[in-house]
C-alpha cells in the first residue's frame, strides 16, 4: 500500500486548479498538468470547491 500525498500539497494544487478555472480554463485540462500521484485528490478536491462555488 502507498502513502497517501501530504495534505498541504493536495490542498496547494487543488488552489492552483481553482484558481486557474476562475481565470477561464477548463479544470480537464488544469489538472491534466497535475502530477499523476496528486491527480487523484486534487480532483476531488477541486470537483467539491468548484460545486460549492456553483451554489454559493
Amino acid at each position: 500500500m502507498t502513502a497517501s500525498p501530504p495534505l498541504a500539497r493536495l490542498l496547494d494544487r487543488t488552489a492552483d486548479a481553482v484558481a486557474a478555472v476562475r481565470s477561464g480554463r477548463s479544470l480537464t485540462e488544469t489538472l491534466d498538468a497535475v502530477d499523476a500521484d496528486l491527480r487523484p485528490g486534487v480532483r476531488a478536491l477541486a470537483s467539491d470547491v468548484m460545486r460549492r462555488l456553483g451554489s454559493a
